[in-house]
């Protein structure tokens, strides 16, 4: 069995990284029921909704929420720049 070491996930806070967890099978599972259940509510036309995405509030932070809704002009480079409409977290019992 081949193992290799998954890199390091950070979010950055008022300019400080802060090291994220990996989420483990049930958390990703929630998400998913989530997703689910949203994707069928929302106007396509005008908003995305997205998986962990990489949202940058400014140049001081940067994080990866579980679940966003944005509006579709927020999406440059593949991103999300400014604050999103929604932002859903799964919490784990350690949180």
């Amino acid at each position: 069995m081949t193992t290799y070491a998954e890199p390091d996930l950070f979010e950055k806070i008022n300019g400080i990284l802060v090291k994220m967890s990996r989420p483990k099978i049930n958390h990703i599972k929630i998400c998913g029921n989530i997703h689910r259940f949203l994707y069928d509510l929302i106007d396509e036309d005008r908003y995305h909704l997205l998986i962990q995405p990489n949202v940058f509030l400014d140049s001081e932070n940067t994080f990866y929420p579980d679940i966003t809704i944005c509006d579709k002009s927020k999406i440059k480079h593949g991103d999300v720049y400014g604050a999103p409409e929604l932002v859903i977290e799964v919490l784990s019992p350690s949180t």
